[in-house]
């Protein structure tokens, strides 16, 4: 399955004789994944449940003082990284599969065929980035996780979505004239997932850029910005709480995207909420 732009709004099509969900329209041919809470995850539950298994989870150096907030599992953790320019944290790492599997235990991110080779590239392991999810499964996980971790977010904080704006200034890193999420210079540095030489798809390649993943990379193998988060630009499209019409705003690009303009912090693209396709995740703020 590949992904085309009709105007702004990714759409899933068929490749190679491969049977794959569609979106078109702003209709969906799947369904929402269930949300059933399994009770011995609820406690300690927040922003990051990572794929190692439930426990109580704790804050570590956290704090409205501006210090990093990491939520521990059972001696795995995830991390928020304090954001000035906010007042608040955002998501080290883009949402994964693994986390993601805790709030809807069935999800499936499923695989994408490589156009030349036909061979099935997972985009389903645990470190990927979840996708397959649509803004509204985003923003349930959020709600769930302000639920079932409600003593853990530190007073007067919750965790969302980022807002366009909020994004614009993850992606610049407090530089407002930032070209790319990685600074000014072309091309992008080896380690962020674009479409290189590498690339799983039959578009547009980055011409000499081969990052060594020819579908989406763990999240922490994703390029890392000025302010130490990774994958702001490439891996996977994130949505935002930004909404034109009827429309939700997905920011950063993804691992099958090359056109120097889809590379900029400015590049969006429209989707409707229930959208569900193979290159949108989505990232986390703790946020007033």
């Amino acid at each position: 399955m590949i992904i085309v732009s009709h105007g702004d709004k990714l759409t899933e099509m068929e490749q190679a004789g491969t049977s794959v969900p569609i979106n078109r329209n702003g209709s969906s041919m799947t369904t929402a994944g269930g949300s059933r809470i399994s009770s011995g995850c609820i406690a300690g539950v927040i922003a990051a449940l990572v794929h190692g298994g439930c426990g109580t989870a704790r804050t570590v150096d956290a704090g409205p003082e501006g210090r990093d907030l990491s939520l521990d599992l059972g001696g795995a953790a995830m991390q928020f990284v304090w954001i000035d320019a906010l007042q608040g944290w955002a998501g080290k790492f883009e949402v994964t599969n693994g986390e993601y599997r805790h709030f809807d235990p069935g999800h499936d991110s499923q695989a994408f065929t490589h156009v030349t080779t036909q061979e099935r590239l997972t985009l389903d392991d645990d470190r990927q980035p979840v996708v397959y999810v649509s803004y509204d499964d985003a923003v349930r996980f959020a709600d769930w996780l302000n639920r079932a971790g409600a003593d853990q977010v530190p007073e007067g904080y919750r965790v969302r979505l980022p807002s366009g704006d909020e994004w614009s200034a993850l992606a610049q890193c407090g530089d407002e004239d930032r070209l790319h999420p990685w600074g000014d210079d072309w091309p992008p540095p080896p380690d962020w997932n674009y479409h290189g030489a590498e690339g799983a798809s039959g578009w547009l390649k980055l011409d000499g850029h081969d990052d060594g993943f020819p579908v989406s990379c763990p999240v922490e193998r994703s390029g890392r910005n000025d302010w130490g988060l990774y994958g702001v630009g490439g891996n996977v499209w994130e949505w935002t709480s930004e909404q034109r019409d009827a429309s939700r705003v997905v920011r950063g690009t993804s691992w099958n995207y090359a056109k120097p303009s889809n590379l900029r912090c400015a590049a969006d693209h429209l989707n409707v909420p229930s959208d569900r396709v193979n290159v949108i995740g989505f990232r986390l703020v703790i946020l007033q």
